[in-house]
């Protein structure tokens, strides 16, 4: 595998398929070979900052939010169109993992929660999750059905159904918040605790703990493989944790 030189400090990445390429951002979108580590195209979204990178279910498409657009690239011939609006400035996007809805998600600075339909690319909802305030981080469950986002302003984590995302379903309390989420592939959302050292495996159909890990310091991000065999831990004072 080989380094890939950026312009500033990637804080963004995904996988845009199963053994496919990956997506970096930082100063452009980067698209990385998955099997080499080069660099097979270095793309520019018209100078704006990059909030997140995500990809299509269905594939075909990198995605990146800026601010309150959202800018779409088509995979292989790396053709940047025209940017989305969006009502709010965006923080996170995330995808249905299914696929077949042709949905994705932004989920806003403001709280609200924006939906576009891949097809067409356009807006076809906004909603406000009723006491969403502060969204720190966000991931949407294995089967689609449901969005998770921890919000800074009380310190929980909320759930919200993709078919009603303008109520709030659940939610849990977070000694201190949680600063990331990961959806695990079976039934389970992992919150990385940002004052404990824990990491909260929380069921996505209650959102109640389901299970906690213990860690030696709190943790900044955490990711699961996709046979929910390992998760990974990356601490704040920097280092990694891998747990069976």
């Amino acid at each position: 595998l080989q380094d890939v030189s950026t312009g500033t400090l990637p804080m963004h990445c995904c996988y845009l398929g199963s053994g496919d390429d990956g997506v970096a951002a930082s100063d452009s979108i980067y698209f990385i070979d998955y099997q080499q580590g080069y660099c097979l195209a270095k793309v520019g979204v018209q100078g704006y900052p990059v909030e997140d990178v995500a990809a299509t279910a269905e594939g075909g498409y990198a995605m990146a939010l800026c601010g309150n657009l959202l800018f779409y690239i088509s995979d292989g011939t790396y053709v940047v169109h025209d940017p989305v609006p969006l009502g709010s400035y965006g923080r996170f996007l995330l995808t249905d993992p299914v696929g077949g809805s042709w949905h994705v998600y932004s989920v806003g600075d403001d709280g609200t929660i924006t939906t576009l339909n891949t097809q067409s690319w356009d807006v076809v909802a906004v909603d406000a999750p009723p006491g969403l305030e502060d969204p720190v981080a966000a991931a949407i469950s294995a089967s689609g059905t449901a969005i998770f986002v921890a919000d800074g302003s009380d310190d929980t984590i909320k759930k919200m159904s993709t078919g009603d995302l303008g109520t709030v379903a659940a939610e849990c309390h977070v000694p201190g918040g949680a600063a990331d989420l990961y959806a695990g592939t079976g039934n389970l959302v992992y919150a990385a605790a940002d004052s404990l050292s824990e990491i909260w495996a929380v069921d996505a159909g209650s959102c109640q703990p389901y299970e906690t890990y213990d860690i030696y310091s709190p943790a900044l991000a955490v990711a699961v493989t996709p046979d929910g065999g390992y998760l990974y831990i990356a601490h704040q004072n920097g280092g990694l944790t891998v747990i069976n």
